[in-house]
């Protein structure tokens, strides 16, 4: 990874300091910006090379929805979280790495350094795609484009019951609720493009 600035944002300018001290120990000379609210991480349109390191209590609720919209409009925002638990499966797959607040200077180094030298990724988009079958990504491009369970059923050549279950199972497997929710994660999954909704 090419990391050109990192960017932490954090309310405590403790912490702040702790981790800026363990990133000039491991690349010294790197730039590094403090935000102290997700506002000015929002406001911040160039992400290129840069690696953002997030207190997730900043996150609003609910931060899985918001990490959606997120990446809707950056979906090249490279996230490291700070927590202070482990994260949930779902908040993990936005993240390339978590630092627990808990972590010893020694573990902190040694994850920001596997970030930073081999530019480990994780794709977030086979993570969470793999989580539903083919027919319910099918099911689910037409749930986002507004069909009707019937006009689904018609255009897949199943039942509408078959649609029904489909729709329940997509739900529970991926914990979103709302028609809204899950266009979003079409979106951000490509499942659908962003074009499309237009």
């Amino acid at each position: 990874m090419n990391l050109k600035k990192t960017i932490i944002c954090v309310k405590s300018p403790i912490i702040y300091r702790g981790i800026a001290y363990c990133i000039h120990s491991i690349q010294p000379g790197i730039e590094l910006e403090h935000y102290n609210n997700i506002d000015k991480l929002l406001k911040d349109d160039n992400h290129e090379d840069k690696l953002f390191i997030l207190d997730i209590n900043l996150l609003p609720d609910p931060a899985f929805y918001f990490l959606e919209r997120m990446f809707v409009n950056f979906q090249d925002l490279t996230l490291i979280a700070l927590s202070e638990r482990f994260l949930s499966d779902k908040l993990a797959v936005y993240f390339r790495g978590s630092i627990l607040i808990t972590d010893s200077e020694e573990i902190v180094k040694n994850k920001l350094k596997n970030i930073i030298d081999t530019g480990k990724e994780i794709n977030r988009t086979n993570r969470k795609n793999s989580a539903i079958s083919e027919r319910e990504q099918e099911v689910l491009r037409l749930v986002a484009f507004g069909f009707t369970n019937k006009q689904i059923s018609d255009q897949l050549y199943i039942s509408t019951h078959t649609v029904i279950t489909h729709r329940k199972n997509i739900s529970s497997k991926l914990g979103i609720k709302t028609i809204a929710g899950l266009t979003v994660y079409a979106i951000i999954n490509g499942i659908i493009s962003p074009d499309e909704m237009l």
